[in-house]
């Protein structure tokens, strides 16, 4: 059952990794939201007792032993949703100083062709 979850969750790692380096801020969240819409099916269907993971008919056992299988897909989600989120705030912080750079160099050299300077 392992190498089942492994395998479908492998696209949506893939995708996230590849939307990250590609800096595709939208591409990554559509891929984290799906990865947490399967996820949050296959919780329900655990918890409702439709779906059992191991041969141990306790809920609570087959609920750790999804949590031990989905760990790492959301560590890997959260990590690029974060880093892409600092890499965005960086760029915003750039863009204001930039502007604002312009915005005095225009300001000392307008005087000048009014000819009030």
């Amino acid at each position: 059952m392992e190498t089942f979850f492994n395998l479908s969750y492998s696209p949506f790692a893939f995708t996230q990794v590849l939307a990250h380096r590609g800096k595709y801020w939208t591409l990554l969240q559509n891929a984290c939201r799906s990865l947490w819409n399967t996820a949050q099916m296959v919780v329900m269907r655990v918890l409702a007792g439709s779906l059992r993971l191991i041969d141990d008919l306790d809920i609570e056992a087959n609920t750790r032993y999804l949590r031990g299988i989905m760990w790492l897909p959301f560590y890997t989600s959260a990590d690029c949703l974060l880093d892409i989120l600092v890499q965005v705030q960086n760029e915003v912080k750039l863009d204001s100083e930039s502007n604002r750079k312009v915005k005095d160099i225009v300001l000392r050299v307008a005087p000048s062709f009014s000819g009030t300077a």
